[in-house]
């Protein structure tokens, strides 16, 4: 048998050891080749057996590797970008936490709550404590681990590793990414029941990008991704893991940087796959024979997964469904994780409802049409990036907004925090007409197809055309009543998630090394200038704002 060195103290009962270095003396690597045959079933007869059991209605005996029933419990979330309390449209950790004690009651603790990443970031009461909220209702509701997601990153990387250091559970994350420090760890191996149970963790590597916390960091590329999974996955099989579950905050769209579905294809060894980063649904995955399961649970707090890993001889078979909110309707929500909620909800409450504007109609930011033709809200964001720099030209991307519905009449802090609820900042610099143009000519490179990197303008108007070829599409450049002077220095404000190269955005990265002094009312974080804008200039907004971007077609 193995013997183990642990690197890391263990700071949760749960947990049976973090990344532990695995001394072999003439160990028999039997687990190496037991794969998990997958069965899945369809939103019939076994959730609502499931959901009995939450409720209360149906009592099966408490037994662990019975041939009746699991021998393995997993509930998981991903993408739930501060969605801890409960709404029209969010279960509600204090009902997941309820569910979560009542499975680890009848199970005898075979039972594992993961999460898959972007779970620090999000709506007004986390982002106003910086991610802290969001580990302290983790902790209530007893989280097992959670790998860490691109926006986990978008506070930077000294406050992720407080938050590390804060919860009571592990951020799997890659020692390339880490460095080693508290909190983080390669993978913990739990036991749960007559079970070693490996857990991992993979960050997208298109977190370089797509967090302004992430650029100083190597999250490597698709092969060094695949590369990681594997040896990771084989270093649990050696420590004696009979499951290898892998956290994924990859996606599962197909991308150069590596998908969930890469990892299942590539890599040998893994039962099951938690995925995070592409907001889908547990029934658009198609499942694979003699592959890893793939599982996701939406976003937002939208669903609850549910896995069930059964014993069939000398193999695993799994099990795998999606809870709804419905399907909480009796469950009564754990006090304690209740309260901690509700402690960092008031703390907020009346800065965050405070009315800043009335509008006279509705502004709906919706995240499809951000990133594929200027909008309402994004003329409005150019504009009040404008008024809060004195710059001459701004440009935002439509990736930077988060959905929201601001209805006609009060507008209140916390929706507009939420717009822009990253903690990003205003950037300004001079920058050459024709960098301008390359960074137009960039955000409309993939349109028709939806770009987080799509512009929204102020201060300019420019034409494109999509049937000509990415990077000479853009023509007739106005910078007010003026042909845009390639020669010429302008003074451009942009968030600095884009003015450091986020999106693709490169060609910002040389000019903004010299940055300059925000000018205006000294106003330097996203949200403070939308609200600030809103509260100041809101009487003069219009469903007809002026046509910034015009598409042509020859």
């Amino acid at each position: 048998m193995p013997f183990f060195v642990s690197f890391s103290v263990q700071t949760n009962e749960k947990v049976l050891y973090y990344g532990s270095f695995a001394l072999h003396r003439d160990y028999v690597f039997c687990n190496r080749e037991r794969r998990a045959a997958q069965m899945f079933t369809k939103r019939t007869l076994s959730v609502m057996l499931a959901v009995l059991l939450f409720l209360g209605f149906l009592v099966l005996p408490a037994f662990v590797g019975g041939s009746n029933g699991p021998v393995l419990t997993i509930l998981h979330t991903n993408d739930l970008h501060g969605r801890f309390q409960a709404s029209d449209a969010a279960i509600g950790h204090d009902f997941i936490s309820s569910v979560f004690d009542r499975l680890k009651a009848e199970r005898n603790g075979a039972v594992l709550l993961l999460d898959a990443g972007d779970t620090v970031r999000g709506i007004y009461y986390v982002g106003q404590s910086r991610g802290e909220s969001a580990i302290d209702i983790m902790n209530a509701a007893g989280y097992d681990a959670m790998t860490v997601g691109n926006h986990d990153f978008d506070y930077g990387w000294e406050r992720l590793k407080d938050l590390a250091v804060m919860s009571d559970f592990p951020f799997l994350l890659s020692d390339t990414i880490s460095d080693k420090a508290p909190g983080f760890a390669p993978y913990a191996i739990y036991e749960r029941g007559n079970l070693k149970v490996g857990v991992f963790g993979l960050t997208t590597p298109e977190t370089v990008f797509r967090s302004s916390g992430g650029f100083d960091k190597d999250f490597g590329d698709a092969g060094s991704l695949i590369s990681y999974a594997q040896e990771t996955t084989n270093e649990l099989r050696a420590a004696g893991a009979d499951i290898v579950i892998c956290l994924a905050h990859l996606g599962t769209y197909a991308t150069a940087y590596g998908s969930s579905f890469d990892v299942r294809d590539k890599v040998t060894g893994i039962d099951l796959i938690i995925d995070g980063h592409s907001h889908g649904s547990l029934s658009a995955i198609k499942q694979v024979d003699g592959k890893a399961a793939v599982v996701t649970a939406d976003a937002y707090g939208s669903t609850l997964g549910l896995v069930e890993i059964y014993k069939d001889g000398a193999a695993y078979k799994i099990s795998a469904e999606s809870l709804f909110k419905e399907d909480f309707g009796d469950v009564k929500p754990n006090a304690k994780v209740a309260e901690t909620i509700d402690i960092w909800a008031e703390a907020v409450r009346v800065d965050g409802t405070s009315v800043v504007a009335q509008i006279p109609f509705e502004i709906a930011v919706i995240r499809a049409e951000e990133n594929t033709r200027e909008t309402v809200m994004g003329k409005i964001a150019a504009d009040a990036f404008i008024a809060a720099s004195d710059a001459d030209i701004a440009i935002t991307h439509g990736g930077g907004t988060r959905a929201q519905v601001l209805s006609a009449g009060n507008v209140t802090k916390a929706q507009l925090v939420g717009i822009f609820p990253s903690g990003n900042y205003l950037k300004m610099a001079r920058v050459s007409g024709s960098v301008i143009l390359e960074a137009l000519e960039h955000g409309v490179a993939l349109y028709p197809e939806p770009s987080s990197a799509f512009p929204h303008v102020s201060g300019l108007t420019f034409t494109f055309d999509p049937l000509k070829p990415p990077g000479s599409r853009v023509s007739d450049v106005m910078v007010g009543d003026a042909p845009l002077d390639r020669c010429k220095r302008y003074i451009l404000v942009a968030n600095d998630f884009i003015a450091t190269g986020g999106e693709g955005f490169d060609m910002l990265v040389e000019p903004f090394r010299k940055p300059l002094p925000l000018e205006g009312n000294g106003i330097f974080a996203l949200e403070d200038a939308l609200i600030w804008y809103f509260e100041n200039y809101h009487s003069s907004f219009s469903k007809e704002f002026d046509v910034r971007i015009t598409v042509s077609s020859g």
